[in-house]
């Protein structure tokens, strides 16, 4: 039996050292990213970059490329995977549960 997987990866988007807070001056980031990775039959993603602020909007107005959040962070995330040039570059909800 083959079992599909998901990778979760998250963390802060530290554009300028600017706003920092504490004693030890701690950089406060800017954005905050989330990336959701499907591997099974279809490999699919889906990216989140949401501003570091209070927000009402909907989650969905964050979706972005898994691209667009390399970008910003300077981070390959999937590298090693073959085929990351299809699903870093679609911004789909199709295959997300996500209402």
């Amino acid at each position: 039996m083959t079992r599909d997987s998901i990778y979760v990866v998250t963390g802060g988007v530290l554009t300028s050292a600017k706003d920092t807070i504490g004693g030890n001056k701690v950089t406060v980031p800017q954005y905050y990213y989330k990336i959701a990775l499907h591997i099974g039959a279809d490999t699919t993603a889906i990216g989140f970059l949401l501003p570091n602020t209070s927000s009402k909007a909907d989650l969905l107005d964050f979706v972005v490329t898994i691209d667009s959040v390399e970008m910003i962070t300077g981070i390959d995330f999937f590298y090693k995977l073959e085929n990351q040039e299809g699903f870093e570059a679609e911004k789909s909800l199709e295959d997300w549960e996500l209402h």
